[in-house]
């Protein structure tokens, strides 16, 4: 029955009274509460509908998503978008965000996070704006490493370049989850991407509960020209002895290069702020 009406609907659409946008929206329903039977049949309706000179509508694909969704088989979302991809169909446009997006709220973020790498590596359709929604998602989970070790294999792999407001979220998130290690990571990308670092979160956590090793990977991470900036020292040293711990300012200083460690501001930063009881 499935493919006689995808039979007749290519038929009519040849015709002078053809089906209405609705009817189309009904069909591709169809198909997606028929997956099994209907998954081939998408490219041949979605063909027939761009061929009359339309252009498949977001609420059309929504209502596939919804179809898939009410019989428990949103996953298989992935199998239409590769067979309207592998058509060379532009639907697969709108079929690709959609369904990323609505994976996401399904909280399927394995799922969306292969299906963006696919889009991104085999289509070169993807774009930062639905890696952020991912990057998002799987912040408000809770699960910034994952979302580190995604966006990185995203820029190792495809030719996306992050928002920078992507970026800034994700390393707040991670020092928020005291990842440090992968947020010092993450400026190194963003770095390469051309975009300043961010350094204000680092100088929240690091001065109060960071170590010596997370400055100087800080360091290493904002270096240009094989030297950091002073002003960006200067400022963590003073943040070390305000939060009261000379002890770990003191070892960052005698990790220094000399021209830190004679540096008068610096000098002149432990003079004023000598320890009464300094906090490890």
């Amino acid at each position: 029955m499935i493919n006689e009406a995808v039979d007749l609907y290519v038929y009519t659409m040849k015709s002078p009274n053809k089906p209405s946008d609705h009817d189309f929206s009904m069909l591709l329903r169809t198909l997606a509460l028929n997956i099994e039977q209907g998954l081939n049949l998408f490219p041949r309706a979605i063909k027939a509908f761009e061929d009359s000179g339309h252009s498949v509508s977001k609420s059309s694909v929504d209502g596939v998503l919804k179809a898939l969704a009410s019989i428990g088989k949103l996953s298989e979302a992935d199998k239409i978008l590769k067979a309207i991809s592998a058509s060379g169909l532009q639907a697969h446009v709108n079929f690709q965000n959609l369904v990323i997006s609505v994976l996401c709220r399904a909280g399927d973020l394995e799922k969306a996070s292969k299906i963006f790498l696919w889009v991104a590596e085999k289509q070169g359709k993807a774009d930062a704006a639905t890696l952020e929604l991912l990057v998002n998602k799987y912040c408000d989970l809770k699960r910034a490493g994952d979302a580190f070790t995604f966006i990185k294999k995203v820029v190792e792999n495809t030719g996306i370049k992050p928002w920078h407001t992507t970026y800034k979220t994700l390393v707040e998130k991670l020092i928020g989850q005291n990842r440090i290690g992968d947020a010092l990571k993450l400026l190194g990308l963003m770095k390469c991407h051309g975009f300043p670092p961010f350094t204000d979160p680092f100088f929240e956590y690091i001065p109060k509960s960071g170590t010596v090793d997370d400055a100087v990977g800080l360091f290493a991470a904002i270096t240009v020209k094989n030297l950091p900036s002073t002003s960006v020292i200067i400022r963590m040293f003073e943040a070390f002895l305000k939060a009261g711990r000379f002890n770990v300012a003191h070892d960052l200083l005698s990790r220094s290069p000399g021209h830190i460690r004679n540096h008068a501001d610096i000098l002149n930063l432990f003079c004023a702020m000598k320890p009464q009881g300094a906090a490890a």
